[in-house]
Parts: C-alpha cells; structure tokens; sequence
C-alpha cells in the first residue's frame, strides 16, 4: 500500500513538483539583496527542531523504484520512542518490516508529516487522512477550513505541485500579493528541513482561524531574512575551487563541480563516511544566495548547467556524462581522449538533477563544424529541406575557407551519444566553400601573398601569387584580410594575379592618383583629367610603401570626345567625334547637348587645352533632335512656329500641316525651351506631302 505522502511524489510528477514548488523563490531572494523587501527576523524561530523523527529515521529504498523519498525505522518501539506526545504508524515496506508513517498517516521526513506535526504543536489539531500534499485544499475544506489567496502566519501553504509548508512569516508585496517565508521538510527530496525560501503558494489553508494572530509568527518590517551564524566568515562563490566542499548559511552542504554547486545534503546528517567519500569536510560557507545564483536546478530544472565539456560521474556509479553546451550526454571510454576527459571526470551526488540535462537533442547550427569523439572524419553541418546533412571536410582548405567565411573557429567534438540525438546523414560528399577576393592567404614562414579560387568542387583549389603588394590592395579595393595558414600547403598554383584594368588608386603618402591600364600605371597630372574620366568616386588607397617599384607609363591623358568643356572665361564648346571644338551659344543649348547628346556635366579645363587640342570647326553647337527620323518637328515654348530638324541640325519652317481623315491637323513635335535652337542652321520651307502625311505617328 502507498503512503500519501509516497504517492505525492513520484517519478512522473517530480519534475512539476520542483518547478511549481520552487517558483518564485529566485525572484524573491534576488529582490531581498536589492533591497526591495523590507524583510523581519522572526520573532520565533521556526520550530523544526522538534519534530521528532529527523534526523535519524533512516532511508528506505522503497522497490521497485528504489525511490529516494522514504525514511523509516526497523522497529515499531523505537519510532514511538521518538517522541512522548507522537507515535509512530504501523506499516510494512514491500522489502521489509518498516515503520515509515506517523501518527497523522503521512511518511516521516516528508512535508506533509512535518506539517501535520507542526499543526498538532502548534494549535492541538489533528489533520490527519488529506492524502496527497496536492489534494489538501480539498482536504482542508471538507474539514471545515477557510482556503484562500491571503497568507496568515501558521497558515498552511499548498502547492498543486505536491508540496505543503509551514507559514511563519508574510510579506505583503508592492502593487499587491504577498510573499511568505516557510519552515518545510523534504522540499529537495533528501528528507531534511529549510527554513530560507521566500515563495508564493497556490492556497493558504487557515487552521487557527481568519485574521487571528498566531504569536509564533513575525511581524512585517525591517530587518533581514536568513542571517548568517553570528561571527561567520562568509567565503565568495569565485573563491571557492573546482571540487571543493561548502555550506550554505543554513548549513546545506554542496560540491562544486564544472562552476557550479550540487547538493549533497545537510550538514547535521553528515558522517566520517561523508568525509571519506568526498575527500574532506565541508568548511567555507558560502552565502545562500550567492550558492543559489550558481546551484544546479534551482530554481527550476535545467537552470544553471555545468560548463561546457564537464565530465562527471554520479556517486556509487561508473557512467560518466559529457557536458556539451548545457546537455549532458553518456559517453565511453574510446572518446574520453578526444573529449580531452581522461582521468578528470568530476563525483558528484547521487542526484536526480543531473537528469535534467540528458536525453535533449544536440545542438546543431547550419556551417557547424564538428566531429564525433572517436571518429577523425571533419564534417560540415548543412541545413536540407528534408534535414541536416554532415558533408564530408575532405581538406584543410576546406576548412579554412569554412571557418574564415562563417567566423567558426574552432571544430566541435561532439560526444557519440550526442550524435545519435539529431537526424544528420553523414555523407561523403564534399562541402564546398569559396574564399572571398578579400581573404589573402600566407604561409608561417613565407611572405608570399596569395588569392585562392575554386570552391573544393572537383578542380579543387587553385593558388594565384601576388607579385607584388600594390596589387594585393588592387583586388581586394584596399582592405586586404590576410591570413596565415598551413591549409595551403600542396595546393596547385595557377598563374600570377594581373593589375586590374581601368582601376584608380590613390598613394596616400602623397595623394597622387594613378590609373591602371595595359599592367602600366599613369599618373593623373591634373584634377581636371580625373573629371574627364568620370571623377571617379571608387578610387582605392593605398599605402606609399605598397606602391615601390610599380611600373610607371606615360602621364594618363584624357581625349574630352563627345564632351562640354569650359575655361577660364566661363564659355562652353562641344567636342565633336572629330576632336574639334563647336561654340555653345547658350544654357538651353547646353542642357540640351547634355542629355541628348549623352555629354554628361561640363568640365573645367585650361585655356591651353582648348586652343592647343581641339582646334574649331567652324560651326556652333546644336542639339538633335531626330528621335523618328524624317519626322523631327520642334517648337520653342514661347513661339508659333513649327520646324522640322533635319539629321545634320538644319531646321526648315513647316508651312503647312496635314489632314487627317476627321478633317482636323496634326503635326508631332517636341516642345523645347526658348532659344534651344538658336544654333541651328536654317533652310528652305517644308511642305508635307501625301506620303509624309501618312508616315506621320497619329
């Protein structure tokens, strides 16, 4: 037969049971350091030191489980003996004769035993018969108790997760609710008691009656919660060492293991067999909450994991676990050197927490570079439609090219049983990877500088020398990201890399601007040749020593073909294809040549370029027009007439119009600014014929 309490928490339900009943108590402590809770000493102790079967009823392993959360005694006489006033009940494990429950029906050194005691104590009641901690608001209720949201000192407080405590102190809370401090037993499933947890419950039952005080209790201002043993040191959590044993200000006794605590359990029940076991005697004591900002599983499972690559070992068994990320996975002796774990697995206590990190699946990241401990074959996680596929990293450039393109450093090992928690095909096919033009690679020992192309397909990759430093920055637009790599070792070179045709750069040591053509350099001698070359805004910098021995031709020239220049006097000509120069008589013409002619903005140059290279051809500039050929017709805003724009920039006068068959005109010209034709030549009277008429656009 199960016992009330036995069946309150049970395997299934352990889980919820440690998160709802611990909920809040992070939040609540982390408030009490800040400051936030004007928090009392209680004016009575809480009074566990009373209950009479802690701490020696002795554990039972209760099969088939082998649970952890019955304690008991071989004979009946020294149960009752325990205590004048409680006895014990008469009850029989399934291997052997126990006596496991009190008086009230509950098992010893559980929270609803400890509770009922402290009940009976207290206000003389009985409450026996409840059941499960997480039936007793109904328990309560059918007895006649008031069972509500607002805690009174000696309240009960209920959790629907299978826990009950004693109220002994309450703390309204800022904006509403309230938060209490309880006394309990068995809150971490070891059988001893705590008094520290600041927590909100789900039901408060009210045994000694709504709004009576009971005189036990504390009041609700100043003070601290929890203080230290008087003239206690209290050790830093980053002073105490990897493996130490330390204690909690309520004298929890823990283990320090990958960075954090697990718990052990209370320093009362501690034996020379402890000592023996764990190698010394817990000493240090390290604040609570600082013990509880790093202990495994608190407040909720799962919270605060061991580091990365932990490995460690439960009391009484062999198996080890590797921690990877915040997953702990089963591993064997044939990958503890690739884990680098051989002979430093960690003991820690016979816990259920550890269970908190096991069975959840690996962690993968798209370009996750890993391997399986055991196994030397480099793979590169890709994401499929139809899942994850670990292509085969057949060489070290590869792998360089991997990690220099997606920042991953460094190749993951990953634990065998790891492996087995993600659906990834291994594959032998390639991963393929392309460096970058910025990334530039080099050998230790050899200053040669080097592009590598291909992308690990079937030509592999090829390696392209710089011959020289300035081309370096030429192709990389002048951030070069050089690496230093062995990868490159035995890799096929190709032919050397070329200067880049048409590519400003500038010395910055001097400023000076050169242009690559033909594997020559030019310097621009002027700004004004920049300008004719488009001003160009992409000009690379490049420091002054990069540009020793660079092969030097001819100063770079600028032929202004099809282009508006200007000197000093302000006056604009048209550069013909014939390199002659064509007056521009005024703005309209000039914005007119600029967008139809395609001329792009007037450049400034010196008065000797105009005279010197571009002789005149005796004609002003015009603007065409000849969007249709045969049929150009033009009118300036603010005239009447219509001229036709021949091909070579006459104009003719149109006379007349032509019909059309709804005996209306029509004629297609384009509307230009005033004076937009003012250069062009004029010719004879344009008459429209029947075939031009019926080639006009309608």
């Amino acid at each position: 037969m199960k016992s009330p309490e036995r069946f309150d928490i049970t395997m299934s339900n352990i889980a919820n049971f440690t998160l709802e009943s611990k909920i809040g108590r992070l939040a609540a402590l982390s408030l009490v350091a800040l400051g936030f809770l004007g928090i009392p000493k209680s004016s009575k102790a809480a009074d566990i030191s009373g209950y009479p079967w802690y701490p020696d009823a002795v554990h039972v392993a209760m099969p088939p489980a082998k649970d952890m959360i019955t304690w008991g005694y071989t004979d009946k006489a020294t149960c009752d003996n325990k205590s004048a006033e409680f006895d014990c009940s008469s009850k029989t494990t399934d291997d052997g004769q126990y006596y496991f429950r009190d008086q009230w029906g509950y098992d010893l050194r559980n929270c609803t035993s400890y509770v009922a005691w402290r009940v009976a104590k207290e206000f003389g009641k009985d409450i026996s018969g409840w059941g499960d901690a997480d039936k007793w608001e109904t328990g309560a209720a059918n007895a006649g108790y008031t069972v509500d949201s607002t805690p009174e000192t000696g309240d009960i407080a209920q959790w629907n997760s299978t826990h009950v405590a004693f109220v002994e102190e309450v703390f309204p809370q800022e904006g509403g609710g309230y938060k209490v401090r309880v006394s309990e037993f068995n809150q971490r499933l070891d059988g001893n008691p705590r008094t520290d947890r600041i927590v909100q419950a789900n039901n408060y039952i009210d045994i000694n009656g709504t709004g009576v005080v009971w005189n036990g209790g504390g009041s609700s201002s100043g003070g601290n919660t929890a203080p230290s043993p008087g003239g206690t040191e209290l050790t830093p959590h980053d002073k105490v060492g990897e493996t130490d044993i330390v204690m909690s200000q309520e004298s929890h006794v823990y283990r320090k293991v990958g960075g954090v605590f697990w718990y052990i359990k209370h320093k009362n029940n501690w034996t020379a067999e402890d000592t023996k076991t764990w190698g010394k005697e817990p000493t240090a004591t390290v604040a609570t909450s600082e013990i509880h900002d790093y202990e495994v599983g608190y407040p909720n499972p799962g919270d605060h994991p061991p580091g990365h690559g932990t490995a460690v070992y439960r009391q009484g068994e062999q198996q080890q676990y590797y921690f990877y990320s915040q997953n702990a996975y089963p591993i064997t002796g044939g990958e503890l050197d690739d884990l680098n774990v051989r002979n430093k697995a960690q003991m820690i206590p016979n816990t259920m927490r550890l269970w908190d990190f096991t069975g959840k699946p690996l962690p993968m990241e798209d370009d996750m570079i890993y391997r399986v401990a055991g196994d030397p074959t480099v793979r590169v996680a890709d994401l499929r439609s139809y899942g994850w596929l670990g292509l085969h990293a057949n060489n070290n450039a590869v792998l360089d090219c991997i990690k220099f393109t997606s920042g991953r450093s460094t190749i993951n090992i990953i634990p065998q049983s790891a492996r087995r928690t993600v659906e990834i095909h291994d594959s032998s096919i390639p991963v393929l990877c392309a460096f970058p033009p910025q990334i530039v690679v080099k050998t230790p020992e050899d200053p040669k500088q080097f592009r590598v192309t291909g992308d690990n397909s079937n030509e592999g990759y090829l390696l392209h020398q710089y011959p020289t430093p300035l081309l370096t920055y030429l192709h990389t637009n002048g951030s070069p990201d050089i690496r230093t790599t062995t990868a490159i070792y035995g890799l096929k070179q190709a032919e050397p890399m070329t200067p880049p045709e048409g590519a400003f750069f500038r010395n910055m040591s001097n400023n000076e601007v050169f242009r690559s053509a033909g594997g020559i350099y030019q310097k621009a001698p002027s700004p004004d040749i920049l300008v004719c070359h488009g001003n160009p805004s992409n000009i690379i910098n490049v420091p002054g020593n990069a540009m020793e021995g660079m092969p030097q031709g001819p100063l770079l020239a600028c032929a202004y073909t099809n282009r508006i220049i200007y000197g000093p006097d302000g006056q604009q000509y048209y550069i013909t294809a014939l390199n002659q120069r064509e007056p521009i008589g005024n703005t309209a013409i000039s914005a007119c040549i600029k967008v139809r002619r395609g001329a792009g903005e007037p450049v400034p140059v010196a008065a000797s370029t105009i005279g010197n290279d571009y002789p005149p051809d005796g004609k002003d500039a015009w603007c065409p027009y000849e969007l249709q050929p045969g049929l150009n017709f033009v009118k300036e805003r603010s005239r009447n007439e219509v001229y036709k724009v021949s091909s070579d920039g006459s104009l003719q006068h149109a006379a007349a119009l032509c019909p059309n068959p709804n005996n209306l005109y029509k004629l297609n010209w384009h509307e230009v600014p005033d004076n937009e034709t003012a250069s062009n030549v004029r010719g004879l009277t344009w008459y429209p014929s029947p075939e031009v008429c019926a080639a006009l656009p309608g």
